[in-house]
């Protein structure tokens, strides 16, 4: 994907603290000024993880969607 340079698509394997890597769990995490972009950004960037799961027969489970802010 194309992005403007002040935004960035960073995505992270889930570890859990207590017991090690769980699973095919990713953390997708978009940084910008503009929040409307932001969730656009979001938007089309999991429906290409999920487009490639589904392409590669990887089993989707639950997902979703939540908002984060570090403080």
């Amino acid at each position: 994907m194309k992005l403007p340079p002040e935004y960035d698509v960073r995505i992270y394997r889930n570890v859990f603290a207590c017991c090690g890597i769980g699973g095919l769990e990713v953390i997708v995490e978009v940084v910008g000024p503009d929040e409307e972009k932001i969730k656009a950004i979001d938007v089309k960037t999991v429906s290409k993880i999920m487009e490639f799961c589904e392409q590669e027969g990887i089993e989707l489970g639950h997902h979703e969607v939540e908002k984060h802010e570090i403080l």
